[in-house]
């Protein structure tokens, strides 16, 4: 029995086979890009009988594969079901496989993981000067982050699915919109001025912006600020000055390069025993306070595996990170554990609705990757309010990062009102 979909669902699909059955489907974490896409696989395969291959992360197969199999759709991880549902790592290594087989449709899920046509993955999808790639007569891509780093990313999208894309490689395409040196105002972007109007009207050709409004409760936000201890606090400037790493009854350790240096202090801010340093962290006090208050399970993010690994050491929370078989994967989500470990390898594609608070260790420098840390809890389905915190270090990288991340956000902004 088919599942009924939504109306903003139902629309989406209405709207994808208007465009020819090749779109790309922009909508809000928990909107239900999924269903979307069974939509619709069911409306191709009602028309042309064949095969569908879904492309999605790799932590999120099992998921996926419920969701398509919920809504009617012969879905599983063989080759031989109706849609065959891999990882994108299992696409890159079965490449010329996949090429070789003629396809009804392609999914790709989390499509902006690809957006840049010069990974493995990207290239085994959208193909490049050598390959068309995966070309069925129907693709759709599914993402909740269209320009994570900006229209300067928008080469695959458009090589992929818009019927006219007029550069046959990233190179070609790269040396005649992208700018070598962008001007700070013009980081996001990226792109040259006389491209914007073209970029955006052929995004706007290809790209369906699903029309939703959540069911559920708007997350409440709270930001929590950290002050380093006065020993926190001489070790951070220490390393901020002198790049050098100093522990006790250890050679000095040099760092000469700022970006190491930089990703040290972030380290270092989220707790000093992650680089080695026999210090207590201020961050992790005010994390522990933050349990205490709270009511509900919780998922904590963290970008660095060498604090999550500390964390987990000193509390013996669960953690799923790159590290983490995708069976151990399943089994920490099955037992909805009070407190959650998450690097990554967990913000996308995932559904943690048995949690009500995401707690934000730190950030990453890319505003997309925190819409989908927020969306694995405050997505359709979750009947709880959410909250959600940010725990920034007073004086440190911290920051910096922060300033950033809100920048691209309201550059985010700017960027869909020109594309609609």
């Amino acid at each position: 029995m088919t599942m009924e979909l939504k109306p903003h669902q139902s629309k989406a699909v209405d709207e994808i086979m208007a465009k020819n059955g090749i779109s790309l489907v922009v909508a809000i974490p928990g909107a239900g890009k999924t269903f979307i896409a069974a939509g619709f696989m069911l409306r191709v395969l009602d028309s042309v009988k064949g095969q569908c291959l879904y492309v999605t992360m790799a932590s999120a197969i099992k998921q996926q594969v419920e969701k398509l199999k919920y809504c009617g759709l012969n879905a599983g991880t063989s080759p031989s079901d109706e849609v065959y549902v891999i990882s994108h790592e299992r696409m890159r290594i079965d490449e010329k496989v996949l090429q070789s087989r003629q396809w009804s449709a392609v999914v790709c899920d989390e499509m902006h993981k690809v957006e840049q046509a010069t990974k493995p993955t990207g290239k085994a999808l959208v193909g490049d000067w050598r390959h068309d790639g995966l070309k069925p007569i129907f693709r759709l891509g599914l993402t909740a982050t269209p320009h994570p780093n900006g229209l300067k990313d928008c080469f695959a999208y458009l090589k992929w699915l818009h019927p006219n894309c007029p550069w046959k490689s990233a190179t070609a395409f790269r040396n005649e919109c992208l700018q070598p040196h962008p001007r700070v105002e013009h980081t996001y972007l990226g792109v040259w001025p006389n491209k914007l109007e073209l970029l955006s009207k052929m995004m706007a050709d290809i790209t369906v912006d699903v029309e939703y409004t959540p069911s559920y409760a708007k997350p409440i936000v709270h930001q929590i600020s950290v002050t380093l201890s006065p020993e926190e606090r001489t070790a951070y400037d220490q390393i901020k000055k002198n790049g050098i790493i100093e522990l006790a009854g250890q050679e000095k350790v040099i760092l000469d390069n700022l970006m190491v240096i930089d990703g040290k202090l972030r380290q270092f801010a989220g707790h000093p025993q992650s680089i080695g340093y026999a210090l207590e962290s201020s961050k992790e006090k005010a994390l522990l306070d933050l349990l205490d208050k709270i009511k509900g399970k919780a998922i904590i993010f963290c970008q660095f595996r060498s604090v999550l690994q500390v964390l987990h050491d000193r509390h013996g929370w669960p953690m799923i990170c790159g590290g983490v078989s995708m069976k151990k994967r399943n089994e920490i989500l099955e037992s909805e554990p009070d407190v959650l470990l998450m690097s990554s390898a967990g913000e996308a594609s995932l559904d943690c609705q048995f949690a009500t608070n995401v707690i934000n260790y730190d950030l990453p420098w890319n505003e997309g990757r925190l819409d989908q840390r927020n969306g694995r809890s405050a997505r359709e389905g979750q009947t709880e309010q959410v909250n959600i915190y940010y725990l920034t270090a007073l004086d440190t990288a911290d920051l910096h990062v922060k300033s950033v991340v809100m920048r691209k956000i309201k550059e985010a902004v700017k960027a869909k009102r020109t594309r609609t």
